[in-house]
């Protein structure tokens, strides 16, 4: 086809009123005569390259299966697919095995450009594959991360990052005795992730609190504290602006949305979390901070909370319910808050400090992506079942599997709590859960400080 296509057949495929002697015109037809010549030239090279071009070989991709839309279990860092950075630009390659299509996702980084039909046909189909095949023309497939969602490694990390995080004080703001003397602590502690509560929308009142952080390398979590899932008062997007040039990315936003004590004691309801949230996060987002979702409380129904809501199903439904509203571009920045405490569980139980794994796999289902998954709230405590050194092996383990062995979308696991009376709160109930505490200190200090 190509021999018969060449230069000097030209004049034949364009008016002869725009050439003469198969050369571009004078006067008005003559640059349309040029754009044509150009064309034919663009058009014979693409011709001559489909000719000659093998089919290609097929990749082996870690993540995702043959398959375009199922995923495999084993967790692969997504900042690392085919040597390349997670970007949510993402084209598919067709290829031709034993004579079935198959779509490979190939992830573009942000700022680099489409594929050429050069950079598609490059590679050799392997020796055993029929090599006379020839791509067909097939429309793509659905990509399966909607393009405007933040890869995971676009979320920002503290340096030195090592998963590690300490719940503040349960107050909305502390003294700057108790923030030099606490953060102090934390740094001492090694750690890298602090969930703080800001009352509402207020402005300034966690100032010195999120600088004291920032200058040790601690990487903020703001609460926005509100009473059950009343609306947020104030104005949030100025606050969000504020804190954001301070330093801070992550805005949680409501706790505990399935069990009913968030919920002035009524059954959760996933419509009425949703009513509050998404307009908050569209605030968040748009003023340049990332939205926290969820913060579920783990579990079902229990003897001390009957009508609290599985968190696992109401994730999924939360998610569910976002999608039929039409408002699933709401998560494209968004991060998954969780409340993965261990009780006595050992370390790798399911239902423990790996809750935040079952999470995962109901992100991927309902919106075909990962999400970062920040621990808010977690630890083990001394009681009945759990001795002072048993709760000690088991926080320290846990940390120490954070700073090595966590899956990507698994950023921080946080113990609840820093300090409760020493640091100025009223609220004698977290007393017992304190790391420090007016007349003892508990050992899981300084075995952090020794990791």
């Amino acid at each position: 086809m190509t021999d018969s296509f060449n230069f000097p057949s030209l004049p034949t495929y364009f008016p002869s009123a725009l050439l003469s002697n198969g050369q571009p015109g004078a006067g008005q037809g003559s640059q349309f005569a040029s754009f044509a010549m150009l064309l034919g030239q663009a058009l014979v090279r693409m011709a001559q390259e489909l000719q000659t071009a093998s089919p290609y070989s097929m990749p082996s991709l870690p993540f995702f299966d043959n398959s375009f839309n199922s995923f495999n279990s084993t967790p692969t860092p997504l900042n690392n697919l085919m040597g390349m950075t997670y970007a949510p630009a993402v084209a598919t390659r067709a290829y031709q095995n034993a004579g079935r299509w198959t779509f490979i996702p190939v992830y573009i980084p942000e700022g680099a450009s489409t594929p050429t039909l050069t950079d598609l046909v490059s590679q050799p189909f392997p020796a055993q594959q029929a090599q006379s095949q020839s791509l067909a023309p097939v429309a793509a497939p659905t990509p399966t991360a909607p393009t405007g969602a933040m890869p995971l490694s676009a979320f920002p990390r503290p340096a030195g990052d090592n998963g590690r995080g300490i719940h503040w004080i349960p107050t909305k703001s502390s003294t700057p005795e108790v923030v030099d003397q606490f953060a102090q602590e934390l740094a001492d502690m090694k750690v890298k992730w602090t969930v703080i509560l800001n009352d509402g929308a207020d402005i300034g009142r966690n100032d010195y609190l999120v600088q004291k952080l920032a200058a040790n390398g601690i990487e903020p979590i703001m609460r926005v504290y509100t009473s059950g899932l009343d609306p947020i008062g104030g104005d949030l997007g100025a606050m969000v602006r504020h804190y954001r040039a301070m330093g801070v990315s992550y805005f949680q936003l409501y706790n505990e949305p399935n069990h009913e004590i968030e919920n002035n004691g009524h059954a959760p309801d996933v419509n009425r979390y949703l009513d509050a949230w998404i307009p908050a996060a569209k605030v968040v987002a748009e003023n340049g901070g990332l939205p926290g979702f969820g913060a579920l409380s783990p579990g079902g129904p229990a003897p001390d909370s009957p009508l609290r809501a599985d968190d696992r199903q109401f994730l999924r439904e939360a998610l569910r319910g976002i999608k039929a509203r039409g408002e699933t571009p709401v998560l494209d920045n968004a991060w998954l808050a969780a409340h993965n405490y261990m009780g006595d569980k050992p370390l790798a139980d399911a239902d423990g400090l790996l809750r935040v794994d079952q999470y995962d796999s109901i992100i991927r289902e309902e919106l075909g992506r990962q999400m970062p998954i920040i621990g808010t709230e977690g630890g083990s405590f001394v009681g009945e079942t759990m001795s002072e050194a048993a709760q000690t092996s088991l926080v320290a383990s846990a940390m120490k599997y954070m700073q090595d062995s966590r899956a990507p979308h698994n950023f921080a696991y946080t113990y609840w709590v820093l300090a409760n009376s020493l640091g100025g709160s009223s609220d004698s109930a977290w007393e017992w859960q304190a790391l420090f505490q007016p007349n003892h200190t508990s050992p899981i200090v300084d075995a952090l400080k020794g990791m």
